[in-house]
């Protein structure tokens, strides 16, 4: 029993381990993407259009985002995959707002920079308040169990 209970926590340590990774390679995506809107700024002006880029440009906008709504998609996917497991009934409002902020981000095809970024910090917040406190208790049943 106890073997199977210490399977049960590496395999859960490693999904949440794994989501961990994608939430980084969000990060670095949302990085990115806010370097080239930047650069694109500096060149094009503030309120650049998408029209009036270079074909180059242009690739490289949507290659950013096509990345950055890929680690969206796929971070929001494991979110509510472990929502079961990690659900607070009195975190409620924490949920709506990372779906909101996910419903934000997918509805554009060029992603809005604060739409990005507030999914960000969802997401991020979901990590932080959930994960980490199922991952210190699957540690500790590990520990109990050794």
């Amino acid at each position: 029993m106890a073997e199977t209970k210490t399977e049960e926590s590496k395999a859960a340590a490693s999904y949440m381990m794994t989501f961990h990774e994608d939430i980084q390679t969000l990060n670095h995506n949302f990085a990115i993407y806010q370097n080239l809107l930047l650069e694109l700024e500096a060149t094009k002006g503030k309120d650049f259009e998408a029209g009036t880029l270079e074909d180059n440009e242009y690739q490289a906008l949507l290659n950013t985002v096509q990345n950055a709504r890929f680690s969206v998609t796929k971070t929001f996917v494991a979110s509510q995959a472990m929502k079961p497991k990690l659900e607070d009934k009195k975190k409620k409002t924490e949920k709506d707002e990372l779906e909101d902020a996910y419903n934000a981000v997918v509805k554009n095809l060029i992603i809005s920079r604060d739409d990005l970024k507030d999914y960000v910090v969802q997401i991020n917040k979901f990590v932080v308040n959930k994960v980490m406190d199922e991952l210190l208790k699957k540690s500790q049943d590990l520990i109990a169990d050794l």
